[in-house]
C-alpha cells in the first residue's frame, strides 16, 4: 500500500507550480537545493576529482554546465580555479539577483537560456560538460545523451551525477512501485523524474562515447530490500547491486 504521507507530498508538489518551488527553494526553507546550489566548493572539488579519473584537467577548459538551475555560483568557483570559460545552460532557469559576468583576466561566465538541442544546432561546443542531478529530470534521456555528446569537442569529456531515488527522499524506491499510467497521471512532480535505471543510463552513454564509466556513487541496500516486493519487474536487472544504487557518477570521454 502507498504510504499516506508519501501521497499527500506527492500530490502536494503537483499543486505547486514549478516557478514557484523554485522561489521556494532560493528561499532555503523547506526543501532544499541541490549541491552545486548550497555548497559550490564541495561540487566544484567532486568535480574536479571525477575529471582527474578521466586524465584531464580544468585548467583553461571551456566547461559547459548542464542545468545549473538558476545560482551561478558553481561557474564562479571553476573560474576561479583555472577554467577559462564556463557556460551555464538552462531553459529553464534564469540567472539570480544580482548575479554578475564576470570577464577579468579572459575567463567568461556565460549564460544560456536555450534548449541543449538549440545550443547544438547553433555550433556550441565545450571541452567539458559537467551536470548535478539533472539528467533524472529529462523528458527523453536517450536523446538528451545524444545531444550532451554533439555539444561535446572530440577529445573533450564529460561528468554527470545522476540522483536515482524519488525525491521524496525518505521512500528513494517508491517511485518504482507505480504503473507508467499511475505515476504520469497523478504522481510525477512538475520537475519530472524520468524513473531512469542505471543499466539504462550506461547503455545511452555507451552508445555516444568510447569510454564510459558508470559508477554507483551511493547505495541504499535497507531501504531497496523494504520496498522490493512492491517495486516492479521492469525496474529490476536482478542484481542487489545495481538495483540498490541511489545514485550515480557518470565519467564519459570521447563521443562517437
Amino acid at each position: 500500500m502507498i504510504p499516506l504521507d508519501y501521497l499527500v507530498l506527492r500530490l502536494g508538489r503537483r499543486a505547486i507550480p514549478l516557478s514557484l518551488m523554485h522561489k521556494i527553494l532560493q528561499t532555503k526553507v523547506g526543501p532544499t537545493s541541490g549541491l552545486e546550489s548550497r555548497d559550490p566548493s564541495t561540487a566544484a572539488d567532486l568535480y574536479e576529482e571525477a575529471v582527474s579519473r578521466l586524465d584531464l584537467n580544468l585548467h583553461s577548459r571551456r566547461i559547459m554546465i548542464f542545468g545549473y538551475g538558476g545560482n551561478p555560483e558553481l561557474g564562479i568557483e571553476l573560474l576561479e580555479r583555472g577554467v577559462k570559460e564556463v557556460v551555464l545552460l538552462d531553459p529553464y532557469a534564469r540567472p539570480r539577483p544580482g548575479s554578475s559576468e564576470p570577464l577579468e583576466g579572459g575567463k567568461v561566465l556565460h549564460f544560456e537560456s536555450r534548449q541543449l538541442s538549440e545550443f547544438v544546432e547553433a555550433g556550441g561546443r565545450a571541452d567539458l560538460v559537467l551536470s548535478w542531478s539533472v539528467l533524472e529530470h529529462v523528458l527523453d534521456p536517450a536523446a538528451t545523451v545524444r545531444s550532451l555528446a554533439a555539444v561535446c569537442r572530440p577529445s573533450g569529456a564529460q561528468v554527470h551525477f545522476v540522483d536515482l531515488r524519488d525525491h521524496v527522499f525518505r521512500y528513494p524506491f517508491e517511485m518504482l512501485c507505480h504503473s507508467e499510467q499511475t505515476w504520469n497521471r497523478y504522481l510525477d512532480p512538475p520537475s519530472h523524474l524520468n524513473r531512469i535505471r542505471s543499466w539504462e543510463v550506461e547503455k545511452h552513454f555507451r552508445e555516444n562515447f568510447e569510454r564510459v564509466k558508470v559508477e554507483n556513487w551511493e547505495s541504499d541496500s535497507k531501504a531497496f530490500r523494504k520496498a522490493l516486493p512492491r517495486i516492479r519487474s521492469e525496474f529490476l536487472s536482478g542484481d542487489e547491486v545495481v538495483d540498490a544504487a541511489t545514485r550515480l557518477r557518470i565519467l564519459a570521454a570521447h563521443p562517437i
